[in-house]
């Protein structure tokens, strides 16, 4: 998915939320704390790690190629995400989400072993130059109900989709010699949430979404969980401070047509932790 086309996709999810201005009227004659809707957008520093392991044949075959240490990527990187969420009904037990993260990294080095890489795979020499551009996006989007939810605490269930743009770009700068690869990857997940109004002004958050999905030569896996902790300084605005995790593995042994944007031979794999700051507006 092009960001072009992600774009598109948030604008057209925002668009309700902004020509709704009745909706916190509404909200707050219902006289809970769970708004109907929320626009959100904050910044991250993360700390990750990526192994990749593409364009060859025999998926125990070859090396993982650390990305931030044999291609001196940026392992700290700052981001963005942007958020929105409207619960359905007058009772606001059933709610739609969908959230864009973005992280883009490069680096340079000359290296110290040599490395094959790239679909299709170059052969990088001990001693050449490399340049390497590494993108990933993650759109997510879901449904939720809560089970539980009264004045103080939201207790729910969740079913959704991630879907992860990943381009890795590889350049020898002494020869020229070049491969880029650009997958996405649409990952369905499962996860609980539980929300705790601490007081009318204070929040605290937590969410936890997993996947494990084998089907034919393709294996992906998901863990992905986070704790906010959230102030409405505000009738309508809040701020808030999160902690967040992801682990990512995605593995292909052929180019199937089976599941939509894995046509890659190879092994991805992604881990971040790090904090983000955000500011919610809420109807």
């Amino acid at each position: 998915m092009h960001m072009k086309r992600i774009k598109i996709i948030l604008v057209l999810f925002f668009l309700p939320a902004i020509l709704c201005p009745a909706a916190n009227a509404r909200g707050e004659a219902a006289g809970m704390p769970w708004e109907r809707f929320s626009v959100s957008l904050g910044g991250a520093s993360l700390l990750t790690n990526s192994n990749v392991r593409i364009g060859t044949n025999v998926l125990g075959g070859g090396l993982d190629v650390d990305v931030e240490e044999a291609l001196n990527v940026d392992a700290t990187q700052s981001a963005y995400k942007l958020g929105a969420l409207y619960r359905i009904g007058e009772s606001r037990r059933h709610r739609v989400s969908l959230s864009y993260f973005d992280l883009n990294r490069s680096g340079s080095v000359i290296l110290e072993e040599e490395i094959e890489i790239g679909d299709p795979p170059i052969v990088l020499p001990i001693g050449a130059r490399v340049k390497t551009s590494y993108d990933l996006g993650i759109l997510k989007t879901d449904y939720g109900y809560s089970f539980f939810m009264d004045d103080r605490f939201n207790l729910s269930v969740s079913g959704g989709l991630f879907v992860v743009p990943i381009k890795l770009a590889v350049e020898n700068q002494g020869t020229g010699e070049a491969t880029k690869t650009d997958i996405t990857a649409p990952l369905p997940v499962f996860g609980v949430g539980f929300d705790f109004a601490i007081s009318p002004k204070w929040f605290l958050k937590q969410n936890l979404e997993l996947l494990f999905l084998e089907l034919g030569d393709f294996k992906g896996g998901i863990l992905d969980t986070s704790l906010e902790v959230e102030w409405r300084a505000w009738e309508n605005w809040g701020f808030g401070a999160s902690i967040e995790s992801l682990r990512l593995a995605v593995k292909s042994q052929s180019e199937s047509e089976d599941i939509p944007g894995i046509d890659f031979i190879g092994d991805i794999k992604l881990t971040y932790v790090g904090m983000a700051l955000y500011a919610r507006y809420r109807f």
